[in-house]
């Protein structure tokens, strides 16, 4: 089979893209992790493209079944390639402070994100084990934060939304969204996958035809929109299907394998 020489680079969402929730237990799907060692044999870069924090990734053991060529996490907030740190910011240690004061009489929990590292405020409640459970992620050490010494990148508040209104009114200086029911993803600005890919396509002097990515939800169509090729996964939503230029089969049934077959990459 001629083997498509256009394609330079291909962009992976994990969860549902690589990583089967519908799993019992959760893993990676064996077909797509024999797929990206077989594209990187045949000379195309990998980037995986998450929102998960970098820590998170480290969770569910991401690069100990998977070799990777760079990692774009927070949904392109922090950017790692070619063994280095290329993209990261910082949330203000004295804001910090005084948050996570207001946050512990209130007895909510924060997860505290360095660009490699993760640790939380106070000891998992009812709302730490909701989100653990569902993203099976592993629960970080319990530390005080030191504004002196604790550099962070990201802050996850572990709390419902009854209490969006005391702890992210008008004067909250952060970008804050609410993924899921007992969760608030806090960073420095609003990050997207998109810009992540724009930053990693020009370290690497690519264009956007030279990429494809591959995704299933809301948070990858800003990826599809910066790449020549991009593939929704058969159980993607349906707003991804629609933005994406080939729609593949479920994630159970070897969609990222099939999608880079049939574009000739493998």
């Amino acid at each position: 089979m001629k083997k498509n020489n256009k394609i330079k680079i291909a962009f992976f969402d994990i969860d549902w893209t690589l990583y089967d929730h519908g799993k019992n237990p959760k893993a990676f799907t064996k077909s797509s992790i024999k797929a990206i060692e077989k594209l990187r044999k045949n000379g195309i870069k990998v980037v995986l493209c998450t929102a998960r924090a970098f820590a998170s990734m480290l969770d569910i053991h991401t690069l100990e079944h998977l070799s990777v060529d760079g990692i774009i996490s927070h949904n392109g907030g922090f950017i790692y390639i070619d063994n280095k740190k290329i993209r990261s910011s910082s949330l203000d240690g004295d804001f910090l402070e005084k948050f996570i004061k207001k946050t512990d009489s209130l007895g909510i929990s924060v997860e505290i994100f360095t660009d490699f590292g993760a640790f939380s405020t106070l000891e998992p409640n009812e709302y730490v084990d909701r989100y653990h459970k569902f993203w099976d992620e592993k629960y970080s050490i319990v530390k005080k934060f030191d504004k002196n010494v604790d550099q962070c990148f990201s802050a996850l508040v572990y709390a419902p939304e009854q209490y969006d209104g005391i702890l992210f009114d008008k004067d909250f200086p952060y970008a804050h969204v609410r993924f899921f029911e007992t969760a608030v993803d806090v960073t420095y600005e609003p990050f997207y996958k998109g810009d992540g890919i724009k930053i990693v396509l020009d370290y690497f002097g690519f264009k956007k035809e030279d990429a494809i990515a591959f995704g299933d939800s809301k948070d990858d169509v800003s990826m599809f929109k910066e790449v020549g090729t991009s593939v929704a996964m058969g159980n993607a939503e349906q707003c991804a299907k629609d933005a994406a230029t080939y729609i593949t089969y479920k994630i159970h049934h070897h969609g990222v394998k099939h999608a880079l077959k049939h574009f000739k990459l493998i």
